[in-house]
């Protein structure tokens, strides 16, 4: 198959995807609605349990994360299921390489928690949940409340690191108790009991290894070790000088490029091998390797691999094995499907767009009141298309095997590779060009004049301009380029908004001189601000504008003030005040 050839495929099996998707939609979008909202609420439901019991022991945030976690998956299994019963997928027989009984829905459901986290923690689904726990918990209970989150970090003392290795061995060894007996009992609930204990010490695992590897790389970098780790580094690299259009270049592909094509390549794959193992890959064991290979010391192998290798057939092997049917399904189809996955992402983008232009940006209890309907449409229209497109192109992939398309297609040569490389990579250039509007709303405004961000009340000044800065107490500071000042009035009757600012000269943006400042107000009091921007000359005829935007945890939604600003005439010097002015309007 040629290069036109190939991309010809890509482009009818993207066609007859969306096709079947839509079939498949129209035909149970009931059902899987009904699914994905019971797992929306059990994904809120588990957040305000966190927050509920959070006081009572920190730990029980983690219980709550689980909880959400296993909800959710317990309904996107049996939604995929419901589907592919009903499309003419032959259940549990999808590959087979050793007859084994079908998987009950629960077992199924202990086999994918694992590779289902795996998903959500590399694609910032658990900072989304663990963001809402926090954003709830902080709005009830409010600011500062989130502190007792401190008792889970692993790096606050030798007590914590032990009682956080001691949780998650607890943990462990209780889910493979529970593993035990649940396969020796018909119970479904020590199933259940058993992917909450999973889900349980996978997260809080992976909290803290996070803060373990942060707090290794900060010990690194304080010692000898890491001036030559980078020593070493220079001595390879320090050669590499880019500036001008390869520095933007680099830019560009290091910052927005080479992460937008990691999420078009492996989230769709992942998510597609994932309804692989739903749909029932069946593989050989371990342990059944082991019983053909007997010989000495075979009692003992058996009972180690019982214990230590049960993840690695109920959850790795079946995995690996789905990846490996999927890699035979030919390059026109895996490349149809990540179009068709993408163009799902992108429709559901701008519907969220549109939404977020629709409620506009909330701040405090109205932020609380609204963020579950927030994410309404990630949770539940784009996640149940999503799992109707999974249904579709797992139909597809039996027909190719069963029809011998999949297995006579010949590999696919380095030329057709880099075709599909290229053309992922030309999907995620252009998904970046085409994602929508993420809901920032602007408001424009002038000189003197108040701007109402949320609960604050800004009024922007005169700017000021000089070649010396000059403080309150008369220390100066001499620059070759030119000192901006613009003054900034703050007032709010409750208080808890913060305001941040950048000062934009054409096309060029400068940061405060003093480095982030953050601007704040105490309730019923006015506060004044002298902003101090470093400015090249040749820029103050370019034309001035002060954006300013709040930032908090009880916020939803981006809202931005632009202030357009007359370009002021520089002077020999141009007094400010480092410290900001109260005063009872």
């Amino acid at each position: 198959m040629g290069v036109i050839g190939t991309l010809r495929g890509i482009g009818d099996e993207f066609v007859g995807l969306l096709g079947r998707t839509s079939v498949t939609w129209w035909r149970f979008a009931p059902a899987v609605v009904g699914f994905m909202l019971l797992g929306w609420v059990g994904y809120y439901g588990s957040v305000l349990f966190a927050t509920e019991f959070a006081f009572v022991s920190p730990w029980l945030v983690i219980l709550g994360l689980a909880i959400g976690a296993v909800v959710q998956l317990a309904m996107i299994v049996l939604t995929l299921r419901w589907v592919m019963e009903r499309s003419g997928i032959q259940l549990d027989a999808v590959h087979q390489t050793s007859l084994t009984s079908p998987v009950p829905p629960v077992r199924l459901l202990a086999q994918t928690i694992l590779p289902f986290l795996a998903i959500y923690a590399a694609f910032g689904f658990v900072d989304d949940f663990a963001r809402n726990m926090v954003l709830a918990l902080t709005g009830r209970y409010g600011l500062g409340s989130s502190e007792f989150l401190s008792a889970l970090d692993p790096t606050r003392s030798t007590q914590s690191l032990g009682t956080v290795l001691a949780i998650v061995v607890g943990l462990y060894l209780l889910r493979r108790g529970l593993d035990w007996l649940a396969d020796r009992s018909e119970r479904s609930w020590i199933g259940l009991v058993g992917a909450v204990a999973e889900a349980s010490w996978v997260l809080l695992a992976l909290l803290s290894l996070f803060r373990l590897a942060e707090a290794a790389r900060l010990w690194l970098y304080g010692r000898q070790l890491g001036a030559w780790w980078d020593a070493a580094g220079n001595a390879l690299f320090g050669w590499i000088h880019l500036d001008g259009l390869w520095l933007a270049a680099w830019e560009f592909l290091a910052a927005q490029a080479w992460p937008a094509l990691w999420d078009v390549i492996t989230q769709p794959l992942a998510w597609l091998a994932l309804a692989v193992v739903v749909a029932g890959i069946k593989v050989a064991t371990s342990a059944e390797l082991i019983e053909q290979t007997r010989g000495h010391g075979g009692t003992v192998a058996t009972i180690a691999n019982g214990f230590f290798a049960g993840d690695l057939d109920d959850k790795f092997v079946p995995l690996w094995h789905a990846v490996r049917f999927l890699a035979g399904a030919g390059l026109p189809l895996l490349g149809g499907y990540v179009l068709a996955f993408t163009a799902i992402d992108w429709a559901g983008a701008l519907l969220q767009s549109g939404l977020d232009q629709l409620i506009g940006p909330q701040y405090g209890k109205a932020a609380l009141r609204v963020m579950p309907f927030y994410d309404l449409l990630s949770q539940v229209l784009v996640l149940g298309l999503r799992l109707a497109l999974l249904g579709a192109t797992v139909a597809r992939v039996g027909e190719l095997i069963t029809t011998g398309g999949a297995g006579a297609r010949p590999r696919p040569r380095l030329r057709e590779a880099l075709l599909g490389f290229v053309v992922c990579l030309a999907l995620a250039l252009s998904s970046l060009a085409a994602t929508p509007d993420s809901g920032v709303k602007v408001v424009r405004g002038q000189v003197g004049t108040e701007l109402t961000l949320f609960s604050a009340g800004t009024t922007v000044g005169e700017p000021r301009a000089g070649y010396q800065l000059v403080d309150q107490s008369g220390n100066q500071n001499p620059t070759d380029l030119v000192f901006v000042v613009v003054p900034v009035t703050m007032f709010e009757e409750r208080g808890g908004s913060f305001l941040y600012a950048t000062l934009h000269a054409g096309d060029r943006s400068y940061e405060p001189w003093t480095g982030p400042t953050t601007m704040l107000t105490p309730p019923g009091f006015a506060t004044d601000y002298d902003l101090v921007f470093e400015v090249a000359p040749e820029h103050l005829g370019d034309p001035l504008m002060l954006e300013v935007w709040p930032s908090g945890l009880l916020q939803l939604g981006q809202l931005r003030a632009e202030v357009a600003l007359p370009a002021p005439s520089p002077g020999p010097e141009v007094s400010y005040s480092g410290l900001p002015k109260q005063w009872v309007p």
